[in-house]
């Protein structure tokens, strides 16, 4: 269906440090730049008309305009997801966050050195607007996967471990907590047993057509409801050259739900947002969650 390799890198900022309350389009766009310079041959042709954008990463990742199924812009085989803080941070003396990196497919995977070394890279420059004065720059103190070490400060261990979709463990029970870790795009909150099903597999089917085998995935049976939920709304700014500066609202907020039908189909399905998470906008590294058994969040 679709392998997927999960990263998880530690990054430690070192003296003024300054970071947005939202770092997802300051990484996707850090990481593309220096990308870029360690794939591409000819730095200076556009990619449109590089004889060898086919079979480049950077190209893929960055600049393919139409899914291979539709006219809607593909999902990416690399998404970066960084912590969620609400707020911005500002530390004088800098400090460690974890930055979550997904790789789709087999092509992502077989380039998970040039992003980690793209990572390092952008490290040395700094991260978003305030690298202009010397600030944001940190080192990659780590990468792991699956509880391996990938990366630990000089040696690398590749390829990195993956997993295929199909073998992601279901979740068991019937009343389960979703944490939102990075703000859910979707038109409504909170969302329903069964929408938040229907979500997650929207967003799996994508990547499974783009990067996967195009295989069929399976719809759920369940009913439920929703026990409760708490909501916070953050409003996001991004930039991208399709279409431009915008707004997106998001929510973040925590959704306790009881199911009273589920099917293996369904409790699968709990597992794959785990990975994966739901709704639009993953380029960005948002709409991730954690779900857990509610017995277990207390």
């Amino acid at each position: 269906m679709l392998v997927v390799s999960d990263l998880q890198a530690k990054l430690r900022f070192q003296g003024q440090t300054k970071l947005p309350r939202w770092m997802g389009s300051a990484f996707r766009g850090g990481l593309g730049h220096q990308l870029k310079g360690i794939l591409c041959p000819s730095i200076q042709e556009e990619c449109s008309i590089c004889s060898e954008k086919e079979e480049c990463f950077y190209y893929r990742v960055y600049e393919v305009k139409e899914s291979k199924r539709g006219h809607a812009p593909p999902p990416k085989p690399l998404i970066v997801v960084p912590p969620f803080f609400g707020k911005e941070m500002n530390w004088r003396r800098g400090g460690d966050i974890h930055l979550r990196i997904l790789l789709l497919g087999e092509e992502g995977i077989r380039h998970a050195p040039h992003v980690i070394f793209s990572l390092i890279q952008l490290g040395m420059i700094g991260l978003g607007s305030e690298r202009a004065y010397g600030m944001n720059k940190f080192r990659v103190i780590s990468v792991t996967s699956q509880g391996e070490t990938i990366f630990n400060g000089s040696e690398m261990r590749i390829p990195p471990p993956s997993i295929d979709v199909r073998e992601v463990d279901p979740i068991e029970g019937d009343r389960f907590r979703v944490y939102f870790r990075t703000p859910y795009t979707g038109r409504t909150f909170p969302l329903g047993p069964r929408e938040f099903l229907s979500r997650t597999r929207n967003r799996l089917i994508r990547f499974v057509n783009e990067y996967g085998d195009s295989s069929y995935v399976e719809e759920p049976e369940a009913k439920g409801r929703i026990l409760r939920f708490e909501k916070h709304v953050h409003f996001l700014r991004r930039k991208s050259e399709r279409s431009g500066k915008m707004t997106l609202t998001g929510f973040t907020g925590i959704i306790d739900y009881e199911f009273s039908e589920i099917d293996e189909v369904g409790r699968w399905l709990l597992g794959v947002a785990n990975l994966l998470g739901l709704g639009p906008d993953s380029s960005f590294g948002l709409g991730f969650v954690k779900v857990t058994r509610l017995e277990d969040s207390h």
